[in-house]
C-alpha cells in the first residue's frame, strides 16, 4: 500500500481477515514523519506593485521550486546554493490569496505546502520619532511620518488622528509623502491613512498606533486633591512626582513660590511630604532636571486647603484608641485662617459649646467622653466680622475598659465535670492594663500578666463544682487602677474524667494486643460504678471506690478508637458521658 503523510506523527492500524470473515486483533504501527515542506514568506507590496515571494528548504538536493497563486499555472524557478529562491509576484486585487509551493530534486517531489496571504493596498506608515512600543513621542517635540504607497500612481494621502477631521497631503512623484507633526498632549494615538490614485482610486485604510509621553512631570496626591477643599493648615500631605521621560536626574519643586527643593527619584518617581501653611488656593510647581542639566517645562498642581480649624489632642489622638469613658482629655483648636476669635464645638449630638480664641488664634478645651468606641467632635470657627469657616469632623476612639472573657464553657450548655480543666481567654481594649486578676466562685483573687505577644491572655482553671459557676475578672494598670469587673457565668456538667498512660488521649501509641489501664474519676459526688464501651462494643461495668475506678482494655485491631464513659450514683442516676479518643498503632 501507499500512503501520503499529512502530519508529523502518524500511525497505521492493521488486522487480517480470513475467508470466513473472521478478523485478527489490531496491530498498530506508529511512526514519525520528517518535515520536508519548504518555508514560504511573502513581503506584501500591495496591488499592482511587486510583492516578494521567498522560498527556502533545509533538504539537500533540492534543485527548484514550483509555485502557483490560487488556480493559476505553476511556475518553476531554480533553487539557489543555500536552498532558497526569491521571485517578484504582482497581485491584481485585494483579498485572500492561496500560494502553493513545492520543492523538487530534479523531477522528484520533495515537499509541498500552502501559504495563505491577505493582499492589502493600504499604504505603509513609518516613523523614527513615533512608534509602538518605542520610541515614544514627546509633547512639543516635532517628528514626522513617512507614507509609502502600495498601489501605482498615488498622488495624495488622506489621514486623521483618532477622531479629528480628515486632512489631505500631496505625494511626491515617487508616491511617498512625509507628514511633519508636533504633539501637544500626552496620549495613546491612532493615525489612519489611505492613499488616493491619479484616477481617484482610494486604498484601504492603514492604522498606525503610537504613544506620546508628557515632557512635564505628573503630580498627584491622595491627601490634597485638585478638586474640593481638603486637609487643613498644618496637616501634612503626601505628593507623588513621576515622569516617563528618560535620563532624569532629580525633581525640583516649590510650594507657593517658596524656595526650591530637590527630590531624588527612584525609577522615575518619588513621594514627598508637604505641610500647607495657609488655607485656600495653594500651588505646587514641579519640574524635572535631566542628566545634562536641562529642565522640563514646569507642572503646576493647584489644590485648595480647607479653612476648617485643625484639632489636636495627645489624650485622644485622631482615629486612635485612647483613654476611657469618664476620663477627661484636652483638645486644642488651631486656626485654619487669620483673624479667628471664637470656636464652636459639639460632641456627638450634644449641646454646642463656645470658647474664645487666644491672641494666637488658638483655644484649648477639656472634654470628657461618656461612652466607648468611635466619638465625633465637630468644630467650627468664626472671624471678628462673623465669617464662619468650614466644619472640622474629628473622630477619636475611646477605649472600652471592660474585660471580655471567652471560653468553650458557657451559661447555656453544661460541659465537663468536677476536676475538668477549662481554658478561659481575657481581653481588654485598655492598653494601660498590664495585669488580669480573676477568681472562681468568689474564691481568692489570682493574677496573670497580660500577654504581650497576643491579643488574648489565656488561663486554665480546674472545675470545682457542678452546675452554675461564675468567673470574675478585672484588669489592673501599673498605677494600681482597676477596670470594671466582669462576671462570666458558665455551667459545669457531671462528666467523668478518663486518663491512661498506655493510651494517652488524642495520640497514637502502643499497639494491637497491648493491654492498657484506664482510670475513671467521678465528675460529680456519689458515683459508685462506671460504664464504658469502646466504639460500638458491649458496655462494661466497673465498681468505683471513693469515686475512682480502673479498667483494663486490650485492643485487638489498630486504628482510631473512642471510649465512651459514664458514671452512676448510688441512687441510680447516670452522669453525663465522656468521649475519650486514642489511636492504636
Amino acid at each position: 500500500m501507499e500512503f501520503t503523510p499529512q502530519s508529523f506523527f502518524e500511525y497505521l492500524s492493521v488486522r487480517s481477515v480470513d475467508a470466513a470473515g473472521l478478523s485478527s486483533e489490531l496491530t498498530r504501527y506508529d511512526f514519525y514523519v520528517r518535515t520536508t515542506a519548504p518555508g514560504v514568506r511573502v513581503t506584501m507590496g500591495g496591488v499592482g506593485l511587486p510583492s516578494l515571494l521567498r522560498m527556502s528548504t533545509d533538504e539537500e538536493g533540492v534543485t527548484e521550486f514550483g509555485y502557483r497563486v490560487d488556480d493559476g499555472a505553476e511556475v518553476r524557478v531554480p533553487a539557489g546554493a543555500g536552498g532558497t529562491a526569491e521571485v517578484p509576484i504582482v497581485f491584481t486585487e485585494t483579498g485572500s490569496k492561496r500560494i502553493v509551493v513545492r520543492s523538487f530534486a530534479g523531477s522528484e517531489l520533495i515537499g509541498g505546502t500552502t501559504y495563505d496571504v491577505r493582499v492589502e493596498d493600504s499604504p505603509t506608515v513609518e516613523s523614527a520619532d513615533f512608534a509602538w512600543p518605542e520610541p515614544d513621542g514627546v509633547v512639543d517635540r516635532p517628528g514626522s511620518f513617512t507614507f509609502r504607497p502600495r498601489r501605482p500612481d498615488v498622488v495624495a494621502y488622506e489621514y486623521f488622528f483618532q477622531n479629528d477631521e480628515r486632512q489631505r497631503l500631496d505625494a511626491a512623484p515617487d508616491g511617498t509623502a512625509v507628514l511633519h507633526w508636533t504633539p501637544t498632549r500626552p496620549s495613546f494615538y491612532s493615525l489612519r491613512v489611505r492613499s488616493i490614485g491619479a484616477d481617484g482610486t482610494e486604498s484601504q485604510w492603514a492604522d498606525y498606533q503610537f504613544s506620546v509621553i508628557d515632557n512635564k512631570p505628573t503630580v498627584y496626591s491622595s491627601t490634597y486633591y485638585e478638586f474640593g477643599a481638603w486637609g487643613g493648615v498644618g496637616i501634612p500631605g503626601e505628593f507623588g512626582f513621576t515622569t516617563a521621560m528618560p535620563n532624569v536626574d532629580v525633581f525640583v519643586y516649590r510650594l507657593n513660590g517658596g524656595p526650591e527643593q530637590i527630590a531624588d527619584p527612584e525609577y522615575g518617581w518619588i513621594t514627598v511630604t508637604l505641610t500647607p501653611e495657609r488655607s485656600g488656593r495653594n500651588a505646587l510647581t514641579v519640574r524635572t532636571r535631566y542628566l545634562d542639566g536641562t529642565f522640563s517645562p514646569p507642572r503646576e498642581y493647584v489644590f485648595e486647603v480647607s479653612d476648617a480649624p485643625v484639632v489636636v489632642s495627645t489624650d485622644y489622638p485622631e482615629n486612635t484608641g485612647a483613654g476611657q469613658p469618664g476620663q477627661p482629655g484636652q483638645f486644642t483648636f488651631n486656626p485654619g485662617r487669620d483673624g479667628i476669635v471664637e470656636y464652636r464645638y459639639t460632641l456627638e449630638t450634644g449641646e454646642q459649646h463656645t470658647v474664645a480664641a487666644g491672641a494666637d488664634g488658638r483655644a484649648t478645651v477639656e472634654i470628657t467622653p461618656t461612652h466607648p468606641g468611635y466619638t465625633l467632635l465637630i468644630v467650627t470657627s468664626t472671624t471678628a466680622d462673623g465669617t464662619a469657616t468650614a466644619e472640622r469632623s474629628y473622630y477619636f476612639v475611646v477605649q472600652d475598659p471592660s474585660v471580655w472573657v471567652s471560653s468553650g464553657f458557657n451559661e447555656y450548655t453544661p460541659l465537663g465535670g468536677i476536676g475538668t480543666k477549662g481554658r478561659f481567654g481575657f481581653y481588654t481594649e485598655l492598653r494601660e492594663a498590664t495585669t488580669y486578676e480573676y477568681r472562681l466562685n468568689g474564691g481568692a483573687w489570682q493574677s496573670v500578666p497580660r500577654a504581650t505577644d497576643a491579643l488574648v491572655t489565656d488561663v486554665t482553671l480546674t472545675m470545682e463544682r457542678n452546675g452554675e459557676n461564675v468567673l470574675s475578672v478585672r484588669g489592673r494598670t501599673t498605677a494600681g487602677q482597676y477596670t470594671p469587673q466582669t462576671d462570666y457565668p458558665f455551667l459545669v456538667g457531671t462528666a467523668s474524667l478518663v486518663a491512661s498512660e498506655t493510651y494517652p488521649i488524642a495520640e497514637w501509641s502502643s499497639g494491637v494486643d497491648v493491654p492498657g489501664t484506664f482510670t475513671f474519676t467521678q465528675g460529680t459526688a456519689g458515683v459508685v460504678e462506671f460504664e464504658y464501651r469502646v466504639d460500638d462494643g458491649e458496655p462494661v461495668l466497673v465498681a468505683a471506690s471513693g469515686g475512682v475506678a480502673t479498667a483494663v482494655y486490650t485492643p485487638t485491631t489498630n486504628g482510631w478508637k473512642t471510649m465512651t464513659v459514664r458514671g452512676r450514683t448510688g441512687d441510680g442516676v447516670w452522669t453525663d458521658s465522656t468521649s475519650y479518643s486514642f489511636g492504636v498503632l
